[in-house]
């Protein structure tokens, strides 16, 4: 599949990204179910320094970051479905529940009990939600 030739098109694209707009959905999609970088690149006809270089003009860091990014954003979804820590790790696709937790506080700069929302947004761990009354 040869998709980098939207590139090299000579007339007016309405797009301001660098690629065509299927391009950046098929990059971001591979990246985002963890593709490998260099599966990625092969597809849309570049080398991996050619997705490296669009990837940081585009999103502002390169596709790996891209990807963790992406599936740190999948495992909060589900953690804000409810379900316990080691089946959002396997869902979102780490390796396991300490990998989850490690790339949380790497990503986030929190420990993932802190990401657990309620539905009205407040932090599970504390006995009553943010605001809402005082315990005397």
């Amino acid at each position: 599949m040869e998709l980098a030739t939207d590139l090299t098109s000579d007339g007016p694209r309405p797009e301001t990204a660098p690629w065509s707009l299927p391009l950046l959905s098929h990059v971001t999609d591979s990246l985002a179910t963890g593709s490998a970088v260099t599966d990625v690149a092969r597809e849309v006809g570049w080398s991996s320094r050619t997705l490296q270089r669009q990837c940081g003009a585009v999103y502002g860091y390169g596709p790996a970051m891209l990807r963790r990014i992406l599936r740190f954003r999948r495992a909060v979804r589900l953690l804000d479905e409810g379900l316990p820590y080691t089946e959002v790790a396997a869902r979102a696709g780490y390796a396991d529940q300490p990998h989850l937790h490690r790339e949380v506080r790497d990503l986030a700069g929190v420990p993932l009990a802190a990401l657990r929302q309620d539905s009205n947004g407040a932090n599970r761990s504390t006995q009553l939600p943010s605001g809402s009354v005082t315990v005397a």
